[in-house]
């Protein structure tokens, strides 16, 4: 598989650029995470921190990402939920939502059966 996964935070653009920070931290997504700014409104100065791009390939990139995704939200004071729009390289996404609640397994199997259907 070629393509992204786009992960977007409930709470705040802190939590992203936090994020950013600490998936940056594996060897596997070093130059992979990058930040994306939602549009400037006309009378701003730059635009928002929106969400983060993570491109990913075969091998085991996404098995790391959703690890480490996990990872993460056990680190946190609060209960955090991240948004992750997976999309291949032929435009075909699925949406999926992360809480610290749920069994990282389950979503990398999940994330498995997608990218083999490519």
């Amino acid at each position: 598989m070629h393509g992204s996964v786009e992960v977007r935070h409930e709470q705040s653009a802190e939590e992203l650029r936090a994020l950013a920070n600490w998936l940056r931290g594996e060897h596997e997504l070093r130059g992979r995470v990058r930040l994306v700014q939602e549009p400037a409104r006309i009378d701003d100065m730059g635009g928002a921190l929106d969400a983060l791009s993570i491109a990913v390939g075969s091998g085991g990139v996404a098995t790391v990402l959703v690890r480490s995704l996990f990872a993460w939200m056990g680190t946190r004071r609060r209960s955090s939920t991240l948004h992750l729009t997976v999309k291949r390289a032929d435009g075909t996404e699925i949406k999926l939502k992360l809480d610290d609640i749920q069994d990282p397994d389950a979503t990398i199997g999940e994330l498995s059966k997608f990218i083999a259907e490519e």
